[in-house]
């Protein structure tokens, strides 16, 4: 197996991973949306994919703040959608964290110990 070392790992989750999320900015203007509920599907230091039934214009610069719990730590990040695809029920959108690199260190870490507990979970 080939490895490219620029390339960031991706955690898939198998189960369920709820996030709320709201639109915090359009186009460089600030907004405040009211909070939706979304799936994180996949997750990496790098960005994210979110499912969700809102159908959200990707056409403009829009920024999410998407907030999770990941082990017992509340992650909020900021987040600008990179790409949209209609999948039948809602659309998953594949999202670019736009966090700093203190933000960033903090989700590998809580990253690597999700997945290492989850590993030793299973049977």
């Amino acid at each position: 197996m080939k490895y490219k070392r620029e390339e960031t790992f991706r955690y898939e989750f198998t189960e369920e991973f709820k996030c709320l999320f709201k639109i915090i900015n359009i186009d460089g203007v600030k907004h405040d949306s009211s909070t939706s509920e979304g799936l994180i599907l996949d997750l990496s230091p790098s960005g994210l994919k979110l499912f969700s039934p809102l159908d959200i214009p990707s056409e403009k610069n829009i920024i999410f703040q998407i907030e999770f719990t990941l082990n017992k730590n509340t992650i909020k990040l900021p987040a600008l959608i990179i790409w949209k695809k209609d999948v039948g029920n809602g659309f998953h959108y594949g999202l670019q964290h736009q966090s700093t690199d203190e933000d960033t260190r903090l989700l590998i870490d809580e990253l690597k110990l999700y997945a290492k507990n989850n590993i030793l979970e299973k049977p």
